[in-house]
């Protein structure tokens, strides 16, 4: 048997889990669970564009320093910078509040996170 084994048991109140043991060092990832609403926070993922936005852009820079550079390398290594570029302003530019998931139990309604910059879809259920 695991450390983290369920039993099978019907109960009328949820079993507490301690989130740091499932989750450790995530933060607050459900931010509201009642029975009227349940919102989870999906911010987890542009915080990995930094990262990576940086990453690209030295990579990219260092690439172009090379003394025997030609049209590949140039062209990739522009390309690198451009997209590295994108992803680190995206990240300063995303807004929090349509990065989570929520689920409305009185309007009937779920609201999916964005991508990107499109609007945070909506749809309803019964």
């Amino acid at each position: 048997m695991s450390k983290h084994h369920q039993p099978f048991k019907i109960l009328t109140q949820p079993t507490l889990v301690n989130k740091e043991d499932v989750f450790p060092n995530k933060g607050v990832l459900v931010k509201e669970a009642t029975d009227k609403f349940y919102k989870v926070n999906q911010m987890g993922l542009p915080k990995v564009y930094v990262f990576f936005g940086l990453l690209g852009i030295f990579c990219g820079i260092w690439l172009l320093n090379s003394n025997d550079i030609d049209i590949y390398y140039g062209s990739f290594s522009v390309l690198m910078i451009l997209v590295g570029s994108f992803l680190f302003l995206y990240r300063l530019t995303v807004k929090s509040k349509h990065k989570e998931l929520v689920l409305d139990r009185l309007n009937g309604t779920v609201s999916y996170p964005d991508f990107f910059y499109s609007k945070p879809l909506q749809g309803k259920f019964s």
